[in-house]
């Protein structure tokens, strides 16, 4: 005889109930033992939830976003650190007819915390006075005929420059570092004046140098070791 509808689902229903007829409907009555794997499995779970950072890698695809973010990170940072032979300090000119001036901006400094040297003078040349401020250092350099090289390192922190055009001229020299060099020139009177990292150094010659003997002076400029 061929079963209705009805009487499959309470045929179903019946099996069912049978399959869990032992099992009590009180769960604080049913005995259970969890197996060692599974005890371990929860502590390690518990531990992990418990640290600041769960929420942010308990999936996979929140892990895969979080990695993938922290490359974009870390490939913005590799492109952004400057050479450490390149200034973090931009110099500016503003040039009018009858002056120059000349200002600084970025990573600016309050205070000498690295020294600057001269590596390379002319023949002749030797230290004659040497003054260091915690806003600046002075060196003056003479050689026989008294003629002069003043060294000045100074800092960048609300430091505005401003040059007298009306007698002599100013040109704009490409050092080794690819920063620039603003070098005034006056009869027998040169200025060089150039960023090194967060200060502002100043160079002047008093005698017979050239330019590209003042630029190879200020070449030779490197940090204190």
């Amino acid at each position: 005889m061929q079963l209705t509808r009805d009487e499959l689902r309470s045929a179903i229903r019946e099996a069912a109930s049978a399959e869990f007829r032992d099992i009590p409907t009180d769960d604080a009555l049913i005995d259970y033992t969890f197996s060692p794997s599974f005890e371990a499995t929860m502590k390690d779970l518990i531990r992990k939830e418990k640290r600041s950072w769960w929420r942010m890698t308990n999936t996979a695809r929140k892990r895969v976003c979080i990695i993938a973010a922290a490359l974009i990170m870390l490939f913005a940072t590799a492109c952004s650190i400057p050479s450490v032979l390149k200034p973090i300090v931009n110099f500016f000119s503003e040039v009018y007819e009858t002056f120059a001036h000349y200002f600084f901006e970025g990573e600016k400094t309050n205070t000498i915390k690295t020294e600057y040297v001269l590596t390379k003078l002319p023949d002749g040349y030797v230290e004659v006075s040497r003054e260091e401020l915690d806003a600046a250092i002075f060196i003056t350099y003479e050689n026989s005929d008294g003629h002069s090289i003043k060294f000045s390192q100074k800092i960048t922190d609300d430091a505005d420059l401003y040059v007298d055009l009306e007698k002599g001229t100013t040109i704009e020299i490409t050092l080794n570092d690819n920063s620039i060099m603003h070098l005034y020139e006056q009869d027998n009177f040169i200025r060089a004046t150039f960023v090194k990292g967060t200060y502002y150094i100043v160079i002047i010659h008093q005698g017979d140098l050239t330019q590209q003997e003042i630029t190879e002076i200020v070449n030779s400029i490197s940090l204190i070791s």
